[in-house]
């Protein structure tokens, strides 16, 4: 017995089995690693069919052209060779133009597939100097016709394959000189600004512009907002844009209203180099 004037001291001790727990979460352990371990054989797989996919895609756009020529070839001859009626020369002539039309297609739907087959060379891209090169050879292209006027903010220093960034910006350049054919005088203005770790190149314009609406189907595959017969192209030049973008890990979209112009934009991960861009 305690003393008097003494304090008692209890202590409860509590025993809780957690092996059932412990059980639990190593099972949960488990069961996450199978999944993780299914999930990286999976997409290894739809990588390795992608892959062999588009190897047979691009073979058979290269076999094509074959019988292509051959066809253009014999129309030709055709055409000047034999007498014909004005109804059979238009349809000859249709014939021919069908041809070239189809191996605009080919040619374009092979710069499609090479640009996710080939292997980027990711290093110091200078965008202004990238840009410098993509309007001389545009300007050579105009040979005078048009008036088109490219002004740029100094653009900075980027991270990626230099050649794969200069198509992007040729495309787009191209795409801006293509629609805005009427526009006296043409403008285009490219700029840059940073968000966060990204570098946002945009591509500005006073074209004809677009509905937003139709903005899910610029970036598709032989998708076009206008008449072939308005603007001409094979609807394949910003496809492959998105797909080198996204091939460097950034994102492309556009923003426009009919008849005021378009900007396109697309980012680079990782801040940019050289001037101060604003935020």
């Amino acid at each position: 017995m305690p003393h008097s004037g003494s304090t008692a001291r209890l202590c409860r001790l509590t025993l809780t089995d957690i092996t059932a727990q412990h059980r639990a979460q190593e099972e949960v352990l488990r069961l996450n690693a199978s999944l993780e371990e299914r999930i990286e054989v999976r997409t290894r797989q739809l990588r390795d069919l992608n892959g062999e996919l588009e190897t047979m895609m691009y073979a058979v756009t290269h076999d094509l052209q074959a019988p292509l020529r051959q066809i253009r070839g014999f129309t030709e001859v055709l055409l000047r060779d034999l007498p014909l009626s004005e109804d059979r020369q238009r349809h000859m002539t249709y014939i021919s133009q069908s041809s070239d039309q189809m191996d605009a297609l080919l040619l374009a739907l092979q710069d499609y597939f090479r640009a996710g087959q080939q292997r980027l060379r990711t290093d110091a891209v200078d965008l202004d100097r990238v840009v410098r090169g993509v309007w001389r050879e545009r300007q050579a292209a105009l040979d005078g016709q048009r008036q088109v006027i490219l002004t740029h903010d100094p653009l900075p220093q980027v991270h990626g394959d230099a050649v794969a960034l200069q198509i992007v910006l040729a495309e787009l350049v191209g795409n801006a000189v293509k629609f805005t054919q009427g526009q006296e005088p043409a403008r285009i203005h490219i700029y840059a600004r940073t968000q966060g770790q990204e570098a946002v190149v945009c591509v500005r314009d006073n074209g004809v512009g677009f509905n937003m609406r139709q903005k899910d189907r610029l970036f598709g595959v032989f998708q076009r907002l206008h008449r072939t017969a308005e603007f001409g192209g094979v609807g394949m030049g910003l496809a492959l844009v998105r797909r080198l973008i996204h091939r460097h890990g950034g994102r492309v979209w556009a923003e426009s209203a009919p008849g005021q112009g378009a900007t396109f934009f697309f980012t680079l991960p990782g801040r940019p180099e050289g001037p101060h861009l604003s935020a």
